[in-house]
């Protein structure tokens, strides 16, 4: 992930933890995305492990029959204190107690939880229940906290939430997965067909930076089949990519991907005609030569057609000649 989609990725779930407004915290996106990753962590044990009544309330909820302590729950303890003490329960006593609440307080209480706390739970739990879950969090465009969860569930429990997730709120998703080095094999369940769903989705719902995000966080083998799949996309949908990498700057995150694709995607990509206006050549170019990525420029620039080679070579004549 660049730095900058990171960061951002990270205040917006800072936000989400604090229950406040992105823009309030606008302003930390200045520092690293490590530092704010830090700060989530601590506010996170803080909300966590500064109460020693959560044990408590933990122990106390074994002694009422289920059903009832699951009223409790809702009625009287409601979904953030539950989300507190959720982790502190025994697995299969939590999981007969989601089975007796209705997935919205579930969808309520998942927005509150940390699921590294709760991660057995979570494995646990039928994939039929997740999938309901899932869907009302979709409803409630609750993105931040359906990605927190990937990772932690069955192969079972992410396909039965593929199939209530349209194709741009997976793209959604994927912007806030906290497990990245699950997130290769969570793409790889995914049909061919709905990962050109959400590649669509990308320009139609203005999605491109979290699909380019993406790209650099799944190993570079994979970048390349994904970035081959966009390659068989029409040109507006391709175009839409060209117009975020620009306007955001994304350059050095697409140039090395285009190592991993066929030669094929490459030269499809090279052909694309929103490729070949002079700002979007010269960002490239400047780009490449700023990030040390002139050997992955340079197999683009072969495969242009002869205008905007020219074009290149003007703005950077050294390049055309491959030094």
């Amino acid at each position: 992930m660049s730095a900058t989609l990171e960061g951002r990725a990270e205040v917006m779930k800072l936000a989400r933890l604090l229950d406040t407004a992105p823009e309030r915290l606008a302003y930390l996106e200045r520092l690293t995305p490590g530092g704010v990753r830090a700060l989530r962590e601590r506010a996170t044990v803080a909300l966590y492990e500064g109460d020693c009544r959560f044990g408590r309330i933990a122990l106390a909820s074994r002694i009422p029959p289920a059903a009832l302590t699951a009223w409790i729950a809702q009625h009287l303890f409601g979904a953030l204190l539950c989300a507190r003490v959720a982790g502190l329960l025994d697995t299969r006593r939590a999981v007969d107690l989601a089975g007796r609440m209705p997935p919205a307080f579930l969808a309520d209480l998942a927005v509150q939880l940390d699921p590294r706390r709760a991660r057995d739970i979570i494995f646990a739990l039928p994939a039929r229940l997740i999938g309901r879950v899932a869907a009302e969090l979709g409803r409630r465009e609750e993105y931040i906290a359906m990605g927190r969860f990937v990772g932690h569930m069955t192969d079972a429990a992410l396909l039965a939430a593929f199939e209530v997730l349209d194709d741009a709120s997976l793209l959604r998703v994927s912007y806030f997965v906290e497990e990245k080095d699950q997130l290769d094999h969570v793409v790889g369940l995914l049909s061919t067909e709905r990962v050109r769903g959400a590649i669509r989705a990308a320009t139609d719902a203005d999605l491109w930076p979290q699909a380019i995000d993406l790209l650099t966080r799944v190993p570079a083998q994979r970048a390349g089949l994904l970035a081959d799949l966009a390659a068989g996309e029409d040109d507006d949908v391709l175009a839409g990519m060209v117009r975020t990498a620009q306007r955001d700057r994304l350059w050095d995150v697409v140039l090395p991907v285009l190592q991993n694709m066929t030669e094929d995607g490459r030269r499809r990509f090279a052909g694309l005609p929103a490729l070949h206006e002079p700002d979007v050549l010269v960002a490239i170019v400047d780009c490449a030569l700023a990030n040390d990525l002139q050997s992955d420029l340079l197999p683009l620039v072969a495969l242009l057609p002869a205008g905007a080679r020219q074009v290149v070579a003007e703005h950077a004549p050294k390049v055309i000649l491959g030094r």
